[in-house]
């Protein structure tokens, strides 16, 4: 007997038909089904999956309104009362609050950049250092003020980007030159261009940079 299918008798047991297919976790029991995105090689927690379809089973009282969808990302395992990893879509107005933890805003992150492996490579242990010091390290100090978050969260990111402070404004600019100097091939430190305006100088170093990359 497969590994998988020790797996599927053992949800058996407590009445969840699983099935894996294309790296996901089609689960489902009588009342409401989910699914997980997860690598057959990392192990799929029961309590953490009961969690998830209990999440999906969500009501309100009065029955106007619920969770539509469940899923859960690699990231899954068992929370205080939902899953850590989960991913709920809920009907207009239908809040959650108990599915909000107490880290909020912890999660992965999927960044694109556009550049290519080639380019990125020639950099790869300064971004290593970069991302570890703002990830793990708590090294980002950016002051953002009350309107700008107000714009962020009631419009979007460019809104954000027009109210905050000038840091993020040049942070805006500088990461775009950035960008474009790594497509062309140039250095990271690159000609000067105009009195005191090195590529390296126009912030006062890269870490602002990355705050900005990180944001997105």
């Amino acid at each position: 007997m497969s590994n998988y299918q020790r797996l599927q008798r053992a949800f058996a047991r407590d009445g969840i038909a699983l099935v894996y297919r294309d790296g996901v976790y089609h689960l489902h029991n009588d009342a409401v089904q989910a699914r997980v995105l997860l690598p057959a090689a990392l192990p799929l927690e029961r309590k953490a999956v009961r969690q998830l379809l209990d999440f999906a089973a969500v009501r309100s009282p009065n029955g106007c309104g619920g969770v539509c969808q469940a899923c859960a990302t690699p990231d899954f395992h068992p929370g205080s009362i939902a899953p850590i990893g989960s991913i709920v879509a809920t009907d207009i107005d239908f809040v959650i609050p108990a599915a909000i933890g107490t880290d909020i805003n912890c999660g992965m992150r999927l960044l694109t950049t556009g550049l290519t492996w080639g380019q990125a490579a020639p950099h790869k242990d300064a971004l290593i250092r970069g991302l570890t010091r703002s990830l793990l390290d708590n090294g980002r100090d950016v002051p953002v003020s009350t309107a700008a978050f107000r714009a962020h969260f009631d419009v979007g990111p460019e809104a954000f980007s027009r109210t905050g402070s000038m840091t993020w404004c040049c942070a805006f600019q500088f990461a775009r030159r950035v960008h474009q100097r790594a497509i062309d091939g140039a250095s990271m430190r690159g000609p000067r261009e105009g009195p005191g305006r090195g590529l390296s100088q126009d912030m006062g170093s890269t870490r602002r940079c990355r705050l900005f990359l990180l944001r997105k």
